[in-house]
């Protein structure tokens, strides 16, 4: 299913706080790599392809307590530009890509991933793309966060590469 036609699921219109509590794709209680494996599943379609660009819902924070919690969690003097904008958006999505997706969610799931992930934890595992080469997925990352900022207005994009 191309992005597209994603985009008009509810999963991308509807924020994790209007959604059913904990639904499939929850991760604020997938404490294991096996919860997460299970969910990684779901979305594979085909197995030479390997490399996955992914999008994450992540859990919104006020302004204050992001600053603070970007400062000890960064280990950084000053609080960096693109924590006062996701704590001042509505919604906040985080694209990243990996060859090995179930290790590197399960990362931001416990605040070993990015930087963005460990500020605003991710809570729903939105959207796998699988890809034959890890050139594809580079190429496609930057795309597939374009893409979001374009439709979802009220959101904050994160898309490290």
């Amino acid at each position: 299913m191309i992005l597209e036609e994603k985009l008009v699921e509810d999963r991308f219109l509807t924020p994790w706080w209007e959604a059913d509590p904990c639904p499939d794709d929850c991760l604020c209680h997938a404490s294991s790599q096996s919860e997460i494996s299970r969910m990684v599943g779901k979305t594979r379609d085909n197995p030479y392809f390997n490399h996955a660009v992914y999008v994450l819902e992540c859990r919104h924070r006020p302004e204050k307590s992001a600053k603070l919690l970007a400062i000890n969690a960064l280990d950084v003097k000053s609080v960096p530009g693109w924590v006062i904008g996701a704590a001042r958006s509505e919604r906040l999505l985080y694209v990243g890509l990996s060859k090995r997706p179930v290790t590197r969610i399960w990362h931001h799931a416990t605040a070993r991933g990015a930087n963005f992930t460990k500020v605003f934890p991710p809570v729903r595992l939105l959207d796998i793309d699988w890809h034959p080469t890890l050139a594809d997925s580079y190429r496609e990352e930057p795309k597939k966060a374009q893409h979001l900022r374009k439709h979802l207005d009220k959101a904050f994009v994160s898309q490290p590469g």
